[in-house]
């Protein structure tokens, strides 16, 4: 799992290994506007910013912009070399890959470890690297499913129980779906928080789930009912659609001629709407783009 800081380190990577390549830094912040807008068409909720791996696009642009407004040196001769690097992107896998999970409705399904969980329905739900939730509406309560390192249910609820603040409640096994678990009851207590919760571990093709429901120790009686009912969804991904679907991918096509990107989507039509097309091209729908423009389209759709 990676943290904001891992983020902030390979930013910062980034751009000294640019600058020391002689590439021009005036061109990274770009790269975060790009990723801001794409997030904005796309929509899809995201964690909190204290709560998710990734700063914020938004936060990003702007500390880089800093950065590069700091360094030393002129970088008007520096190399962009736009159509080298776009051609590293040909074929590139293109928004949120659903073989790592994605959403319908409220159904989070997951094709590559081949399950799927029903979360309540109004609940802002986030799919991170190392886990998928759900958050209430009034950020009370929260459900979260990842994966654990340990071999079984019963060692991954010892290992949770590790953690400080963190006191053991009624303790039971009862399979879900048919899949083995370990059911606990907690409650955890620090200088700023009291909450309550249930966290149950399955077993799943060889793997050990933590499917964990917790809210605050006043929400917990009201919200109770539809934290548990999540858990007790995790089952198996059967679904034959849902464990074949593939990403999206980004291509690459050079025009023969002036065209304008209207022009383009209707003789290359993309999978994605003007507005987005529009954005990962830099150009607007009535822009006129000269012969021999690498131009992006996105295909493959699901």
């Amino acid at each position: 799992k990676y943290s904001r800081d891992d983020e902030r380190q390979a930013d910062d990577l980034g751009l000294r290994y640019m600058t020391r390549s002689g590439f021009d830094p005036r061109e990274m912040p770009g790269v975060f506007t790009v990723l801001q807008g794409v997030a904005e068409v796309e929509g899809g909720g995201r964690l909190p910013g204290w709560l998710s791996t990734h700063p914020d696009p938004g936060a990003r642009h702007d500390r880089i912009q800093k950065e590069v407004a700091a360094l030393p040196g002129d970088f008007t001769t520096a190399t962009v070399n736009r159509d080298g690097y776009l051609r590293r992107l040909d074929g590139l896998v293109f928004g949120e890959n659903p073989r790592e999970g994605y959403f319908e409705g409220n159904a989070f399904l997951h094709p590559d470890l081949r399950f799927r969980v029903d979360f309540p329905e109004g609940w802002e739900t986030s799919n991170e690297k190392a886990s998928v939730s759900a958050t209430a509406p009034g950020e009370d309560a929260l459900v979260q499913v990842s994966l654990t390192q340990a071999g079984t249910p019963e060692e991954a609820a010892d290992e949770f129980f590790n953690e400080e603040g963190l006191s053991q409640g009624d303790r039971w096994s009862k399979g879900i779906h048919g899949l083995p678990a370990s059911w606990n009851r907690f409650d955890y207590r620090d200088e700023d928080s009291a909450l309550s919760g249930t966290v149950a571990f399955v077993r799943h093709n060889g793997q050990v789930y933590q499917l964990l429901a917790v809210a605050s120790e006043e929400a917990w009686d009201r919200q109770q009912r539809d934290l548990e009912r999540a858990l007790s969804s995790f089952s198996r991904l059967e679904d034959p659609k849902a464990l074949n679907v593939q990403p999206r991918h980004l291509r690459l096509v050079q025009l023969p001629g002036e065209m304008t990107l209207q022009g383009f989507q209707e003789k290359h039509p993309s999978d994605i709407p003007m507005q987005l097309l529009a954005l990962i091209n830099g150009a607007r729908p009535e822009d006129r783009l000269p012969a021999g423009t690498l131009v992006k389209r996105v295909t493959g759709a699901r």
